[in-house]
Protein backbone atom coordinates (compact mmCIF):
# COMPACT_ATOMS: atom_id res chain seq x y z
CA UNK A 1 0.00 0.00 0.00
CA UNK A 2 2.89 2.61 1.02
CA UNK A 3 4.56 1.62 -2.05
CA UNK A 4 1.49 2.49 -3.95
CA UNK A 5 0.94 5.55 -2.07
CA UNK A 6 4.71 6.72 -3.28
CA UNK A 7 4.12 5.70 -6.90
CA UNK A 8 1.52 8.19 -7.24
CA UNK A 9 2.94 10.71 -5.25
CA UNK A 10 5.85 10.55 -7.54
CA UNK A 11 3.43 10.47 -11.03
CA UNK A 12 1.66 13.45 -9.93
CA UNK A 13 4.44 15.39 -9.33
CA UNK A 14 6.03 14.53 -12.40
CA UNK A 15 2.70 16.56 -13.75
CA UNK A 16 2.93 19.13 -11.44
CA UNK A 17 6.52 19.88 -13.20
CA UNK A 18 5.99 19.10 -16.92
CA UNK A 19 2.91 21.88 -17.09
CA UNK A 20 4.02 24.89 -18.98
CA UNK A 21 2.95 28.39 -17.94
CA UNK A 22 1.45 31.07 -20.27
CA UNK A 23 0.71 34.69 -19.88
CA UNK A 24 -2.08 33.67 -22.42
CA UNK A 25 -4.06 31.41 -19.72
CA UNK A 26 -4.51 33.22 -16.51
CA UNK A 27 -7.76 33.37 -15.08
CA UNK A 28 -6.60 35.38 -12.01
CA UNK A 29 -5.04 38.23 -10.70
CA UNK A 30 -7.08 41.58 -11.86
CA UNK A 31 -10.55 39.80 -12.36
CA UNK A 32 -12.69 42.55 -13.85
CA UNK A 33 -12.82 42.58 -17.92
CA UNK A 34 -11.66 44.80 -19.98
CA UNK A 35 -15.28 46.33 -20.76
CA UNK A 36 -15.14 47.06 -17.13
CA UNK A 37 -11.23 48.57 -17.70
CA UNK A 38 -12.16 51.25 -20.08
CA UNK A 39 -15.67 52.05 -18.12
CA UNK A 40 -13.96 52.67 -15.05
CA UNK A 41 -10.80 54.94 -16.74
CA UNK A 42 -13.32 57.01 -18.38
CA UNK A 43 -15.10 57.53 -14.66
CA UNK A 44 -11.98 57.83 -12.68
CA UNK A 45 -13.16 55.14 -10.74
CA UNK A 46 -10.90 53.80 -7.41
CA UNK A 47 -11.51 50.01 -9.16
CA UNK A 48 -9.49 51.53 -12.03
CA UNK A 49 -6.17 52.61 -10.00
CA UNK A 50 -6.37 49.69 -7.82
CA UNK A 51 -6.65 47.14 -11.39
CA UNK A 52 -3.83 49.53 -13.00
CA UNK A 53 -1.64 48.74 -9.70
CA UNK A 54 -2.36 45.12 -10.18
CA UNK A 55 -0.91 45.76 -14.02
CA UNK A 56 1.84 47.19 -12.81
CA UNK A 57 2.87 45.20 -10.38
CA UNK A 58 2.37 41.77 -12.73
CA UNK A 59 4.71 43.50 -15.04
CA UNK A 60 7.48 43.88 -12.06
CA UNK A 61 6.73 40.42 -10.73
CA UNK A 62 7.02 38.86 -14.31
CA UNK A 63 10.49 40.99 -14.80
CA UNK A 64 11.73 39.62 -11.19
CA UNK A 65 10.91 36.20 -12.12
CA UNK A 66 13.49 36.74 -15.03
CA UNK A 67 11.59 37.45 -17.93
CA UNK A 68 13.66 39.94 -19.81
CA UNK A 69 11.89 42.32 -20.19
CA UNK A 70 12.98 45.48 -22.52
CA UNK A 71 13.03 48.91 -21.10
CA UNK A 72 9.72 51.17 -21.18
CA UNK A 73 8.69 54.79 -21.03
CA UNK A 74 7.08 55.00 -18.21
CA UNK A 75 3.74 53.50 -16.16
CA UNK A 76 1.88 55.59 -18.45
CA UNK A 77 2.90 54.20 -21.56
CA UNK A 78 2.21 50.51 -20.02
CA UNK A 79 -1.07 51.64 -18.74
CA UNK A 80 -2.04 53.03 -22.10
CA UNK A 81 -0.88 49.61 -24.11
CA UNK A 82 -3.27 47.90 -21.77
CA UNK A 83 -6.26 50.59 -22.56
CA UNK A 84 -5.90 50.11 -25.66
CA UNK A 85 -5.82 46.04 -25.83
CA UNK A 86 -9.05 46.55 -23.43
CA UNK A 87 -10.71 48.78 -25.94
CA UNK A 88 -10.13 46.44 -29.02
CA UNK A 89 -11.15 42.94 -26.73
CA UNK A 90 -13.87 43.81 -24.18
CA UNK A 91 -14.83 40.61 -23.54
CA UNK A 92 -11.27 39.83 -22.54
CA UNK A 93 -10.02 40.07 -18.58
CA UNK A 94 -7.14 42.33 -17.49
CA UNK A 95 -5.26 39.56 -16.63
CA UNK A 96 -5.19 38.67 -20.27
CA UNK A 97 -4.42 42.16 -21.05
CA UNK A 98 -1.55 42.23 -18.98
CA UNK A 99 -0.26 39.07 -19.78
CA UNK A 100 0.10 40.27 -23.63
CA UNK A 101 1.78 43.36 -22.71
CA UNK A 102 4.60 41.43 -20.91
CA UNK A 103 4.93 39.06 -24.27
CA UNK A 104 5.50 42.70 -25.92
CA UNK A 105 7.99 43.68 -23.26
CA UNK A 106 9.90 40.70 -23.85
CA UNK A 107 13.02 40.82 -25.77
CA UNK A 108 13.71 39.06 -28.52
Amino acid sequence: MKRSVLIVGVALMGLASSQSYSYENMGYGAGSSCGSWTKDIAGDSVLHYQAQSWVLGFVSGAGFSGAELSATADNEALIAFVTQYCQRNPLNSVARAAGRLVLELKKE
